[in-house]
């Protein structure tokens, strides 16, 4: 039996609680045509008190009633639930766990030494190396290199197991038509986490100022500097800041606009071995992705390879003849999603249980 060990809530609760968007949609895009017999969700502990109902077809969350007790045994809950989720999983089953950290890392060395007969599976999305014993990342990689199978979003030097497989991200394969980009404008979105590492947001915001006939549009979660991004919104016309808004307002606003910014430092330890969810949403949904890194996982597709210190010459490059920017890079959702659908994780992950057994 294979099953999918994740973090997942629906839309409404993941606002709510302060949950990733992105790692929930990466999941329910996962579950629906990977050939999971079983999905099982876990939950941070910053959730606490009596779960809603939980209406949404396809998966199971492992929650204690511990819960209901005040956020100490919330956090002590966490483990107690994994010893709960060890006891559904049987022996020869392959599981497949989304990351590996404390909030299911017990439940990764429990079945290690108890059940032995059970395959191990990672899927690596994030991971920052660890440069002390003493944080988390140290020790969640030694479990994950005593996984059975990887598939990692970008190959990474930190992990030892050979039976592994690169796919940047999955997306769904229900059939639904993306808007088209016929008539691309000068529009640009920033979004997702906001921070000096990830979005680079002082040399964004400092190009745009001075690229008044083109639009950046900002929302996300600030993680830093966000008195500076409402004082340039306030001085500059072209520079909209919309805070956090929902999932459905976000996919408004990227329907409206040609360019999705991926602007991560690319010297920065934690985006050299990550790949950004956003890149494989915004192809998807057929934008132009202006990325400040390489990626060699996305051979085959087009995206804007900017030169993060020659940053504003680029943008202004890219917008002086916006029918050929377009032509090139934008409306590529038949090609992502052959390439990256539900479908073919599953012939990833059979590949992948199949070298399992011949060990």
């Amino acid at each position: 039996m294979r099953i999918f060990q994740t973090f997942l809530l629906p839309d409404n609760l993941v606002a709510k609680y302060n949950m990733s968007f992105a790692g929930c949609n990466f999941s329910r895009n996962l579950l629906k045509n990977a050939g999971f017999d079983k999905v099982y969700s876990l939950i941070p502990w910053t959730v606490s008190g009596k779960l809603p109902q939980i209406n949404e077809d396809g998966y199971e969350v492992v929650y204690s009633s511990m819960r209901n007790k005040g956020r100490f045994l919330a956090k002590i809950a966490i483990f107690w639930e994994q010893c709960l989720l060890f006891k559904k999983i049987g022996k020869g089953d392959s599981v497949w766990f989304y990351n590996l950290y404390f909030l299911n890392g017990l439940l990764f060395w429990f079945l290690k030494t108890f059940k032995p007969t059970v395959k191990l599976n990672v899927i690596v999305l994030d991971f920052t190396p660890a440069t002390s014993i003493r944080q988390q990342n140290y020790w969640c990689r030694l479990l994950i290199n005593k996984a059975d199978g990887l598939i990692l979003l970008a190959d990474s030097p930190f992990f030892n197991c050979k039976n592994k497989e690169v796919l940047p991200g999955v997306v769904p394969s229900n059939g639904i038509h993306y808007p088209c980009i016929r008539n691309g404008n000068k529009e640009f979105l920033l979004s997702g986490m906001i921070s000096d590492v990830i979005a680079m947001t002082p040399m964004v915001l400092k190009a745009f100022a001075s690229l008044p006939d083109c639009t950046l549009h900002i929302t996300g979660s600030v993680v830093n500097n966000e008195a500076m991004i409402k004082e340039y919104a306030s001085k500059y016309e072209n520079i909209i800041y919309h805070g956090k808004i929902s999932y459905k307002e976000y996919l408004e606003l990227l329907h409206k606009i040609t360019f999705q910014l991926s602007t991560r430092n690319a010297e920065s330890p934690e985006n050299k071995y990550n790949f950004p969810s956003k890149i494989i949403e915004s192809l998807l949904h057929n934008r132009v992705v202006v990325s400040t890194m390489n990626y060699p996982q996305l051979e085959g597709i087009n995206y804007a390879k900017v030169d993060q210190k020659n940053f504003e010459r680029d943008i202004s490059d890219l917008v002086s003849n916006l029918d050929k920017t377009v032509a090139r890079y934008a409306n590529q959702a038949n090609l992502v999603t052959e390439k990256f659908c539900a479908e073919e994780w599953n012939k990833s992950m059979t590949r992948i249980e199949v070298n399992c057994l011949k060990k």
